[in-house]
């Protein structure tokens, strides 16, 4: 099973056994301000990968079995105060 909690944490959890098999947290900018607090909106999934969107205005792809970022882009410019506060549709 896969969560996400505010301030861009993401993990899976083996559902029989209620183990933790991999975390994964995303470092803020020390500078950037929220205008909403700290939203989480869940994960999107499409094949191996799970997508999530940051309070940075990042798309975060991790691979569902291990976790480990497998790619990332911007949204916006730093300094434009954009956040993502949803999961993507993946289609």
């Amino acid at each position: 099973m896969y969560f996400t909690a505010p301030q861009n944490h993401a993990c899976a959890v083996d559902v029989r056994t209620g183990r933790a098999l991999w975390h994964y947290e995303r470092t803020l900018p020390k500078e950037m301000s929220l205008c909403c607090g700290p939203q989480n909106r869940g994960l999107a999934a499409l094949g191996d990968r799970l997508f999530m969107g940051t309070l940075d205005a990042h798309v975060v792809a991790l691979d569902a079995k291990t976790g480990p970022r497998a790619l990332g882009c911007r949204r916006g410019g730093r300094g434009q105060g954009l956040q993502l506060h949803r999961a993507r549709r993946s289609s």
